[in-house]
């Protein structure tokens, strides 16, 4: 897992453990704040609580800037 913020980024490993459904993280850099692990833990807990009606899905959404945050910088 790699998050990022506006000059900073944390490396690690996070899973998510069965039958529970618990978030355990592993970082390699410092941890991130608490703020970032729990938008992470709640999007792990949603594919959770989805995942016996559809499946764990194959790829976690990545996110990206807005279509106009570019222009702006400019």
């Amino acid at each position: 897992m790699s998050l990022q913020s506006q000059g900073a980024q944390w490396e690690g490993d996070v899973a998510l453990v069965l039958p529970a459904g618990e978030v355990e993280y592993r970082f390699v850099t410092d941890p991130p704040p608490e703020a970032c692990l729990s938008i992470v833990r709640a999007a792990l807990r949603t594919i959770y609580r989805e995942h016996e009606r559809a499946g764990f899905p194959r790829r976690v959404t990545r996110w990206r800037p807005l279509p106009n945050a570019s222009a702006e910088k400019a």
